[in-house]
């Protein structure tokens, strides 16, 4: 009768859940992928790489 999960579910969650998973994830890989672009940037400024001039506009 009643074996058919409802409309508004997503492999058996409610949608919210997924939104809120892939939020999660995009939240994650933003902070990761700032956290090696910070750990590149360091790595270059303190090995004196990047001059002075170079970081200007």
């Amino acid at each position: 009768m009643g074996s058919q999960p409802s409309e508004g579910t997503f492999f058996g969650h409610p949608r919210g859940l997924a939104t809120l998973f892939f939020t999660e994830m995009w939240e994650r890989f933003s902070y990761y992928g700032m956290r090696a672009l910070l750990t590149l940037f360091m790595t270059a400024a303190t090995t004196n790489v990047i001059t002075k001039g170079d970081g200007s506009i």
